[in-house]
């Protein structure tokens, strides 16, 4: 096996209850969304007691951890690596010692995992570093879940200035424990919001719809129309997908026709073009039904997160030397997904590598992302820090010679 893995894994293994109870930590004691404030100090507290120091901020809470490797060169690439911090306002519902402490709140999609690989990276590659050619930037980003995403933020404040690649991972708990999925091209989706009010001068009596507008039949007539692009304006072999995720109409009365009716969902893309061109359509629709009903329609969007898009040449690259170091059929190919993930931003920037790793080792940790009983197999920790070093120092030392 490649002595430098040798190297990382026995250390990784050494902190292996460090990181553990780092993980657990932070689980027990989520923050939502620009609201990290105390998980961003409690992390920095502890690369501090590692001797490493965290002096760059960015986007409020975000931070990093700047190391350069003894025997760099202004020619060394440098290599980054990003974790995220925020929970997210679900109950943490498991029966576990480590369940959040915080009422309504709970790292129910893995950031806590993902800022404590982030931890154990930035330590072995600091032990590491008076043996190394290249540099490195681990950092820790604020508001992956929020509509006001922490990535754009990072990234105006500097996160990528001379950054030649960057890394980051997401744990999987549809994928067995300690096998490793890398995608090819789009991992994600990019993602849109509307909200469309239809509404009327007055509500309408049930027994007479003909005397007022039916907002709820005009509102069903334009939700059919939206869900029918999908397929008709795309291509049926690039994915997209619309959604509605709220519709409210009326109140308690069942005699009376409502004089608004509010609706709005997420239509996700793997092609801005094609997110162009359903937003446009959307808008085409409300004021075509608007004029055929004569009824004002309101529409607002909201633009999120664009897919995340990974470099081909660096993930064939990653997937090369992951087989090195890792069993047979541990290292799989990736499937994309049509979630959001601002990840997305950087690969906007410069190239990048989005890795998902398995977190599933049995009925307990193989409930979805976002589930208030979600929980991920420990044991997968200590290696994968190791890997995604390994990662991290391959691309830096050995991506322009293989």
């Amino acid at each position: 096996m490649n002595p430098t893995y040798q190297k990382l894994l026995s250390r990784a293994k050494e902190l292996e209850s460090t990181l553990i109870e780092l993980r657990r930590y932070l689980h027990r004691h989520p923050e939502l969304s620009w609201k990290e404030e105390k998980t961003s100090q409690y992390v920095r507290d502890q690369l501090a007691k590692s001797g490493i120091t965290t002096d760059r901020e960015y986007a409020e809470f975000g931070f990093s951890a700047d190391i350069v490797g003894g025997k760099s060169t202004k020619e060394s690439k440098h290599i980054a690596y990003r974790a995220d911090m925020d929970a997210l306002p679900i109950e943490d519902r498991k029966k576990c010692d480590y369940k959040s402490e915080s009422f309504g709140l709970g790292h129910m999609c893995g950031h806590d995992v993902h800022t404590t690989i982030a931890f154990g990276v930035a330590q072995l590659i600091n032990e590491l570093k008076d043996e190394l050619t290249g540099k490195y930037r681990v950092f820790w980003q604020p508001a992956e879940e929020s509509p006001r995403s922490g990535a754009p933020e990072m990234i105006r404040d500097g996160v990528l200035e001379d950054i030649d690649m960057v890394m980051g991972i997401h744990v999987d708990p549809t994928t067995e424990s300690g096998k490793f999925r890398l995608t090819e091209g789009p991992d994600t989706a990019g993602v849109d919001s509307f909200k469309i009010r239809v509404e009327a001068d007055s509500t309408t009596h049930t027994a007479r719809p003909h005397t007022g507008k039916d907002t709820v039949y005009i509102a069903n007539d334009l939700i059919g129309k939206l869900y029918a692009m999908i397929g008709r304006y795309t291509d049926p072999r690039d994915p997209s997908v619309l959604s509605i995720g709220i519709l409210k109409a009326g109140d308690e009365a069942l005699n009376v026709i409502p004089q608004y009716v509010l609706f709005g969902g997420t239509v996700r893309t793997t092609a801005p073009e094609t997110s162009d061109l359903l937003m446009k359509k959307i808008e085409q629709y409300c004021a075509s039904i608007a004029d055929l009903y004569d009824v004002d329609i309101q529409l607002d969007f909201g633009h999120g997160a664009p897919a995340v898009q990974n470099d081909i040449p660096s993930v064939k690259l990653s997937r090369k030397w992951l087989e090195e170091v890792s069993e047979s059929g541990t290292i799989l190919d990736g499937k994309q997904s049509m979630g959001a993930e601002d990840f997305g931003y950087y690969t906007q920037k410069v190239p990048a590598v989005f890795t998902r790793v398995g977190s599933s080792n049995g009925p307990a940790t193989s409930h979805p992302l976002h589930s208030s009983l979600f929980d991920i197999d420990e044991d997968i920790i200590a290696e994968t820090v190791a890997k995604m070093a390994f990662l991290m120092i391959n691309h830096a030392e050995r991506s322009q010679i293989s």
